[in-house]
Parts: structure tokens; sequence; C-alpha cells
């Protein structure tokens, strides 16, 4: 089921709803054009996403990994890097938030140049303390948090592997 389906515009069209809801469907199914990776240096959190893809159907389209940010690889020469990094009680002493951002930026380009990044952070964290240029910010709420997804670009090439 999709959200969608209860919006005013669908309730009294069920016949343009399904119409939506099987598009959406086919191209679900359809392989990605890039490759989708996903990790975390946490275990069990890998294996959740894994259960949560398998759940969604998606299971076979992404490859999970657990690892640091540091020792990612890279996929493919370019591409979209999505970070949901410690922020808050999880990052523990506040005082540690700029250096943590400024470590998160260098680890950034020292594995992904060329690439973009969207980042989460708390809505507060100026988005330069990341280092990168920033192309775009995005308010969001994340369990009821106010935060903003910070996308950047990653100066340089991507190493090779």
């Amino acid at each position: 089921a999709f959200a969608t389906e209860r919006w005013p515009l669908f309730t009294g069209t069920p016949a343009v709803a399904e119409a939506i809801a099987e598009a959406a469907r086919a191209g679900a199914a359809a392989a990605p054009e890039a490759p989708i990776v996903g990790s975390d240096r946490d275990a069990k959190l890998v294996d959740s996403a894994k259960r949560n893809a398998e759940r969604a159907g998606i299971g076979a389209l992404v490859t999970f990994a657990c690892a640091s940010l540091t020792d990612a690889r890279p996929p493919a020469p370019s591409g979209l890097v999505v970070v949901n990094p410690p922020y808050g009680r999880r990052l523990g002493d506040p005082r540690h938030t700029a250096r943590s951002y400024r470590d998160l930026g260098q680890a950034l380009r020292a594995r992904f140049g060329g690439w973009r990044a969207a980042v989460l952070v708390p809505a507060r964290t100026p988005p330069i303390a990341l280092g990168l240029p920033v192309e775009g910010r995005f308010p969001l709420t994340n369990g009821g948090l106010r935060v903003e997804l910070v996308v950047c670009a990653i100066p340089g090439a991507a190493p090779r592997s």
C-alpha cells in the first residue's frame, strides 16, 4: 500500500490510484542503473537493513557490508554517498561535534572524491563544519528531531581501489 492512496485526489478515483501504484511497482522491480551499497560499522544495524531490504523486495538489488566510512570503497567512479552520522546523544560530548564533522568531511574527501554527499545533521549544525562545498540544505525531522539534509560536492577524484 502507498500513503498517497489515502490522499483526497485518489480516494474518489480508484482506477487512477491503481494505475499509479502499478507504475510504481513496475519501476521498483527494475534493476538500478548504479550500484546501491549500504554499510555501517555496527553488524546488528547491517543485519537489520538486510532484513528490511528483503521485506521491501529489494534485497537482491542492494549490497550490504559491515564497515566504517573510513574503510568504505566507492563502488563506482562517481555517485551519491548518503551519511547519517551520530549526533545528539549518540555523539556523546557536544564539544566533540565540530571535530567529528570535520573528520567526516576529511574521510569523504579521502574516499569519495568526485562524488556528492548527502549528510544528515542536527538543524543547528553549520554545514561549513564538514569543510565541503554545500549545494543545498533541506530541513527534515528524524525521530522527532529537527535535522537538515546537507548536500555537498566532494572535491577531487575518487581514489582507485
